[in-house]
């Protein structure tokens, strides 16, 4: 792990970089997660002959730095951290928020290869009880994101790992998180601005992002790849794991 200063604040970074290796992939975690969600995907993706690079957002992990209030700034801070690599050919895979915060980026800057979306909708409404038990009690917020997120039966290794990774520095920040999914208003817009590659995940339960609502993807964006794995919920990088990583591996070598 590796500390980063940007705007004044020491950032968590986990970065796994060979300058033989032609390809990079900044992964960009959901709300109130951390970097580690993403580290059985990333082995699978080092493995596969890509740099890496997993920020644990500020406030969240072992970041410093206070909440973020919005899909815009979180953008801001993408923009700063990528400055700081040189990373050749530069893919991003956002979950959830995270995927919110690749489409803003993306939509505005050129510097993107191609993008995917895990679980990830243009417009990502909260339920109002999950809102308020963030803004009053940050950990029972966890606890029911986690229960909503798994569709698997035999998920207790699953819900462990997930929980791990719901490591934030500040009690608020998913609070900030989540009003940050609820009030960004330019998913619709800016998908229609999106011209690279990308692939659109989803698990057909998942709770927190339903398929039904991602059709404005598929009206916005006729290039991209839409995929849905069977029989799994919201964190597909922990439920889903090899079918996931098939199905980016088989996007990356395509484009």
């Amino acid at each position: 792990m590796n500390k980063y200063q940007i705007d004044g604040d020491d950032i968590n970074v986990y970065k796994n970089i060979n300058i033989n290796n032609k390809n990079s992939i900044l992964l960009v975690h959901g709300a109130g997660m951390s970097h580690s969600i993403w580290l059985d995907l990333a082995e699978i993706l080092i493995n596969n002959g890509f740099n890496v690079v997993i920020p644990d957002l500020p406030a969240h992990g072992n970041s410093d730095g206070c909440p973020i209030g919005s899909i815009s700034e979180y953008s801001n801070f993408i923009s700063k951290l990528i400055a700081e690599f040189d990373l050749p050919n530069l893919s991003i895979i956002g979950h959830s928020m995270g995927g919110l915060i690749a489409l803003d980026y993306i939509a505005k800057h050129d510097d993107i290869k191609n993008m995917v979306l895990i679980g990830t909708n243009p417009v990502m409404p909260v339920h109002p009880n999950l809102l308020e038990l963030a803004n009053s009690d940050h950990k029972k917020a966890s606890e029911m994101i986690i229960e909503w997120s798994v569709h698997s039966d035999d998920n207790s290794k699953m819900m462990d790992k997930i929980s791990n990774s719901m490591q934030i520095s500040n009690d608020k920040s998913l609070y900030f998180d989540l009003m940050a999914c609820k009030e960004y208003s330019d998913g619709i817009q800016n998908s229609a601005k999106i011209k690279i590659p990308s692939l659109i995940i989803s698990g057909e339960f998942d709770k927190m992002t339903p398929i039904k609502f991602r059709g404005k993807f598929a009206e916005n964006m006729p290039h991209a790849k839409l995929e849905t794995l069977s029989e799994s919920g919201h964190m597909l990088m922990v439920e889903k794991t090899a079918e996931l990583s098939e199905k980016i591996l088989e996007f990356l070598a395509n484009y």
